[in-house]
Formats: C-alpha cells, sequence, structure tokens
C-alpha cells in the first residue's frame, strides 16, 4: 500500500514483531502496536494512524499497484483500474477481457487471473473489505478540476447529502487528502451534526470548520475563501 510514513524499515519492524503479515493486517494496527516499535513516539504513530485512515480511499489503482500482483506495475495498475472502475469487477475478469486492454497479454492477464483464484488473496481481498478500505472509482470518464491540490481535511459527524465515504471521494478527485485526526497541518475541519471531540480540537488549534454549504464551496473553489471567510 502507498501509504506516507509506512516505508520499508516501519514495514520490517512490524514484520518482526509479528504485527502485520499481509497488507490487510495494516488497518487492524493500534496506537499501543506502534509505540512497541523501537524510536516511535506519539506523534509519529498519530500521524501514522492518521495516513492510514487516509488511504482507505486511495484511488484503485493505487490498491491494485500495493497488492502485489506478479507483471502489474503501476502503468498496468492505472490501466486495469481504468477499465474495470472496481477491485470485484477486476478480480472476477477473465483473462480474454483483460487482455482487450492495449498492451496487456497473456502473461499479465493470466498473473492477475491466478491472483485473484488464491485462496489466501480472495481472504485478504475480504479482510480489506470489512477493515473500510473503498477505493475511488477511476472510470468516471474526465478528470474534476483539482481544486484541492495540498490541500488536507479531516471529516466528522454526519453531513447531508453525503455519506462518510462520498465525501472523503469528492476530496480525493479533487487533489485533496483526507486524514483522520486534527494537526496543525489540517487545511479544514468538515463538520457534520454530532460531531466529536475532533471540532474541540480544531477550535483549540485555530483551523478553519466548515459546515456542508462551505464543504461544497470548498470542493468548487478550493482554499482560497478560507483566509477571508468567518466560517
Amino acid at each position: 500500500m502507498d501509504i506516507e510514513g509506512l516505508g520499508y524499515k516501519t514495514v520490517h519492524s512490524l514484520l518482526e514483531l509479528g504485527l502485520i503479515k499481509d497488507p490487510a493486517d495494516i488497518y487492524s494496527l493500534t496506537e499501543e502496536d506502534l509505540l512497541s516499535i523501537e524510536g516511535w513516539g506519539e506523534i509519529s504513530v498519530t500521524n501514522l494512524l492518521s495516513a492510514i485512515e487516509g488511504s482507505k480511499h486511495e484511488p484503485l489503482s493505487r490498491l491494485v499497484f500495493g497488492l502485489g500482483i506478479d507483471h502489474v506495475g503501476s502503468t498496468v495498475a492505472g490501466q486495469l483500474a481504468a477499465r474495470f472502475g472496481s477491485l470485484d469487477a477486476l478480480l472476477g475478469a477473465g483473462t480474454d477481457e483483460i487482455e482487450e486492454i492495449d498492451g496487456i497479454g497473456p502473461e499479465i492477464a493470466g498473473s492477475v487471473v491466478e491472483w485473484a483464484a488464491d485462496e489466501d488473496n480472495i481472504d485478504l481481498v475480504k479482510r480489506l473489505a470489512e477493515a473500510g478500505v473503498s477505493p475511488v472509482d477511476e472510470t468516471s470518464g474526465e478528470e474534476l478540476p483539482q481544486t484541492l491540490e495540498g490541500v488536507s481535511v479531516v471529516i466528522t459527524g454526519s453531513l447531508e447529502g453525503f455519506t462518510r465515504d462520498s465525501a472523503k471521494a469528492a476530496v480525493l478527485e479533487r487533489g485533496g487528502k483526507v486524514t483522520g485526526s486534527v494537526s496543525s497541518k489540517t487545511t479544514a475541519l468538515i463538520a457534520g451534526e454530532n460531531a466529536g471531540s475532533k471540532l474541540a480540537k480544531a477550535e483549540s488549534l485555530g483551523i478553519p470548520i466548515l459546515d456542508v454549504e462551505a464543504f461544497a464551496r470548498l470542493l468548487e473553489e478550493g482554499p482560497g475563501f478560507l483566509s477571508t471567510s468567518d466560517t
């Protein structure tokens, strides 16, 4: 998985400690688990847990690449994601369907089908879904304006007109990032009804707090209005 802060050294430590065996285990990591890594403190742990949470709704191509399917690099992963739109559709495809994609031949198609048929991999995909991993569909056509490039938001509470997943997807599709906790690096907190402790944290840090209407404006215009808005 392409998760900020989860590099080779950290993965190696987690494997040595027996905390993970495959990518799905990453989503079960706790603060206590990560604090057991030598040299790790609360800030590092908080940042990684936020990155792990945010990675649940990355583009489908990143998830496909991160599965480690033989012969499937980042370029091929992007082609597969664009063609099939969901992991279920890709892993249910036959070799003939996969080979219809320009530049993909029998070797790659066979590798994907073989990977999808393996019982351990079937279990892995099931556990990823149970952990809340729901990649963004990349077949929607024309790319949306990247109004949120460089923007990092936290979403809390219930937003009218959005599910939690659709709100996250709306941010990701526009080049933004969604994290699980508020910090000084947070651009804005998107707060719906029944917002929890994240609201108080944002207020204490002076982070802009947006309701659903301001969130819609953020998606359309980007963060420029935040410096002049009382929202």
